[in-house]
């Protein structure tokens, strides 16, 4: 019998090269989409924020959380993908909603420090707390600020010198207003190294991708300029990942920091995850751990060309299975 699964994306994904053959899902998610249902799935796109009711009237089997990639274009659009989500509960959801909502809020990277994790040395700023961006570069030297709940490095920023900071200083100011922050240091080697992502499928590596920023640049998406690289990590980054893979659960379920007095629980590793890594003179250090919407590489160049990576969706595929 086949199974009928929601791809959940956005409206427009143009500027995040959308499939020619259906703009609603991206050119890595129809790679994913074609091999599900070559294997007695049936795919369909939904768009975030589609009413519960008009979900529930097509009977999937489950949703997936894919592509719904505006949602961090603006702080309605932020405040209502995130109830949306919480609406979802009676639904099978992957990743859990649960999860994926801790995962929304970077404060998860001290759940991740509390478990051994090597992460970027991260600060909490609270939305009421005064930060002083030349204060700041001042005591520490270069940073880097981010929202709590962010995306794709929207509202980023790195501060190399005192003149920056003073000319971000009002602009900075009003995106604070009424959101919590990040405060790292800037890690120059990203510049050289760029970052590693390493993804894991039904619960195991499967791939990874090497991320480079444009000459003169920092950031590492491919929609900002940057690079992608279709190259297996080294061991130690490899290792670095692997580690944190596994340390995700008990992470969550541990924390204190979000979701205090929901209950935590997980029945299966996630169906998805990408671990994000940069190479430091003090090794491998964790930026992030993707569980709501990373691009998981389904498309991987080998040989010159471009063609699905059959082992990740092989993985992918028995995920779902599993799952549903």
């Amino acid at each position: 019998m086949t199974k009928r699964i929601g791809f959940v994306t956005c409206k427009d994904l143009s500027p995040y090269f959308p499939s020619k053959e259906n703009p609603l899902f991206t050119h890595d998610d129809q790679v994913a989409v074609d091999y599900l249902e070559q294997r007695d799935f049936e795919i369909t796109p939904i768009i975030w924020g589609t009413p519960i009711e008009e979900i529930a009237q097509q009977n999937f089997s489950a949703l997936i959380i894919r592509s719904p990639w505006d949602y961090m274009d603006s702080e309605s659009n932020r405040t209502g993908f995130l109830k949306w989500l919480e609406e979802l509960h009676p639904f099978k959801v992957f990743n859990n909603i649960s999860l994926m909502l801790w995962n929304m809020d970077k404060r998860y990277l001290l759940d991740l420090k509390e478990q051994g994790i090597s992460i970027v040395d991260t600060t909490f700023i609270h939305r009421d707390e005064n930060l002083d961006l030349l204060k700041t570069f001042q005591d520490k030297g270069p940073f880097v600020v981010k929202p709590a709940i962010s995306a794709a490095a929207k509202d980023t920023f790195r501060v190399l010198n005192p003149e920056q900071a003073e000319d971000l200083k009002t602009s900075f100011d009003d995106l604070r207003k009424g959101r919590d922050f990040l405060l790292q240091p800037y890690i120059k080697e990203i510049t050289v190294e760029g970052e590693w992502s390493l993804i894991f499928l039904n619960g195991e590596y499967t791939h990874s991708v090497l991320k480079m920023p444009k000459e003169g640049g920092w950031f590492v998406q491919d929609e900002r300029g940057g690079t992608v690289h279709c190259l297996e990590a080294p061991d130690e980054v490899r290792e670095r990942a692997i580690n944190t893979f596994e340390k995700i659960k008990k992470a969550y379920i541990d924390s204190h920091f979000f979701m205090k007095g929901k209950e935590k629980t997980l029945d299966h590793q996630p169906l998805y995850a990408r671990v994000d890594i940069i190479k430091t003179s003090s090794g491998p250090k964790v930026g992030e751990v993707e569980m709501v919407e990373p691009e998981l590489f389904f498309l991987y160049r080998e040989k010159g060309t471009f063609s699905p990576h059959k082992e990740a969706l092989e993985k992918f595929y028995q995920g779902v299975k599993l799952r549903t």
